[in-house]
């Protein structure tokens, strides 16, 4: 089980909040899976701008309880953001990060941790396959 669902931003409009549209849709595939030998992978974030601490507190959550409730059947991924050209709003600013995580001064940005989709793909790949990946440690 690959659990994404989840929203980035909460809308009133929308009616969305993170407990109601990511901290709980997650619980219960966590809750439906508990008692049967299934395995479920959370993709988590590594790190977000301070604009984003409620985004990463309900992902902390998930993370917690899900490894409450499935012990070692419970594994998080940790990307940053996850990239791709046809993405325009995260292709640029992931290509600038990559940039700036070069220059020493601007090492501290190495926790937003940009990856490429297609990359992203292959660790996912990696992981089901019982093979090490990076992104299931936190980087800071």
């Amino acid at each position: 089980m690959i659990d994404a669902v989840g929203i980035l931003f909460p809308s009133k409009s929308k009616g969305t909040t993170y407990e109601k549209n990511s901290i709980q849709p997650a619980k219960i595939i966590i809750d439906t899976i508990v008692n049967s030998e299934n395995q479920c992978l959370f993709i988590s974030a590594n790190d977000g701008p301070f604009f984003m601490n409620d985004y990463m507190k309900a992902k902390k959550e998930v993370e917690a309880y899900g490894q409450k409730r499935l012990k070692s059947r419970f594994v998080s991924v940790f990307p940053g953001i996850v990239y791709d050209s046809s993405r325009k709003s995260s292709y640029f600013p992931a290509r600038l990060l990559e940039s700036l995580i070069k220059i020493p001064i601007f090492s501290f940005l190495k926790s937003y941790r940009p990856i490429k989709r297609s990359q992203f793909a292959k660790e996912i790949h990696k992981i089901i396959e019982g093979k090490e990946s990076s992104l299931t440690s936190r980087i800071k």
